[in-house]
């Protein structure tokens, strides 16, 4: 399991694991070094891998935990489980890239922007924890951002919200086979055909 510090500076301690998208300081305190990017005057991590604050020389760094060139590039499907969902984004645990499956933790970003669904407001009406999803990657810059447009992306394997059962697809729509109970999803072409 992975988590992602957004909202709160990591703990100024050099060998902090970190992940995309985590913040790291400010421009006013450090200068951002490398796997590192700056947005609105804030340093964030820019792969997964261990921090280095150079205190003498005022820079912050992360050092990948893995080989850079194992980080999907723009185009590449990938499988990925839902780990949590807020307002308007995702965060997805990428389990394959492709055919291959994925051996080390990466996180991938969905925001309502990159979904391919329209009229709707709230991505907890298309995505559930838990939900298993087929993406691409749009941007492989600033992190794995993940886009759903189109028939074949999207949940390939949900839970029931009532009883955790599978859901299964039934006339377009995922049914829970215990209660008949409709569950709301951005639903793949491959439903139930991606196995993992």
């Amino acid at each position: 399991m992975m988590f992602l510090i957004l909202p709160t500076v990591a703990k100024r301690e050099s060998g902090n694991f970190v992940t995309p998208g985590s913040r790291l300081g400010i421009i006013e305190e450090f200068i951002a070094g490398p796997g590192t990017y700056v947005k609105g005057g804030t340093i964030y991590s820019k792969v997964t891998g261990h921090v280095l604050f150079n205190v003498p020389e005022k820079r912050v760094s992360v050092y990948p935990a893995m080989r850079l060139s194992r980080i999907p590039k723009r185009g590449r499907v990938v499988i990925g489980k839902v780990e949590s969902v807020i307002d308007r984004e995702a965060f997805v645990e990428i389990l394959q890239v492709g055919r291959s499956r994925v051996t080390s933790s990466l996180q991938g970003f969905l925001h309502m922007s990159l979904v391919g669904q329209r009229g709707v407001r709230r991505m907890g009406d298309l995505f559930k924890r838990g939900d298993i999803i087929q993406a691409i990657v749009v941007n492989d810059r600033n992190g794995i951002y993940l886009g759903t447009g189109g028939a074949r992306f999207g949940v390939v394997s949900g839970l029931s919200t009532c009883c955790g059962k599978v859901l299964e697809l039934r006339r377009g729509q995922l049914v829970c086979p215990k209660c008949g109970r409709l569950n709301k999803r951005k639903v793949s072409s491959d439903y139930g055909r991606v196995g993992f």
